[in-house]
């Protein structure tokens, strides 16, 4: 990624406002307690030299245009925030108008339970997926995939 040329994002495209998210972002811990979840990623995940990692959107926008690249599929830890919010997710992608897919069985969302709409983890996950089918992109199963490509 450091060595990608500094690309430009395009201008924002005009989309339709940014509708509130049906769960609340939290943790259910306790506020005066710290929680350190994991200290690495699966040790089944291996980097390899021609990976790219980035947690800027810009230079990973910047990766899929050099590669042309229009259709991102999105997965990862935390569907209301990190795959939804931040500048290498869903919204900012479609905003720069790459085409995003959410693997919808590879994340979790975001919640504190104690808070409306009071609902468990698995019931919060399915309400953001939701939110996203409806605003923001179309949803796939990690077995869909996998199928497509046997097929």
């Amino acid at each position: 990624m450091l060595a990608l040329p500094k690309g430009r994002a395009p201008r924002r495209r005009a989309i339709s406002p940014i509708r509130p998210l049906p769960v609340e972002n939290g943790c259910d811990t306790s506020p005066d307690k710290f929680y350190k979840a994991w200290t690495r990623q699966h040790p089944g995940i291996r980097i390899a030299g021609d990976d790219a990692i980035s947690d800027q959107g810009t230079e990973i926008y910047s990766l899929l245009k050099k590669q042309g690249i229009g259709n991102l599929l999105v997965m990862g830890v935390h569907t209301n925030v990190c795959v939804l919010k931040r500048s290498f997710a869903i919204r900012q992608m479609t905003k720069w108008g790459i085409r995003c897919v959410l693997v919808r069985d590879l994340d979790r969302h975001h919640v504190r339970s104690q808070t409306p709409p009071y609902v468990p983890h698995d019931q919060g996950t399915e309400l953001v997926v939701q939110h996203i089918e409806k605003y923001w992109c179309p949803t796939t199963l990690s077995a869909q995939l996998t199928q497509a490509l046997h097929s």
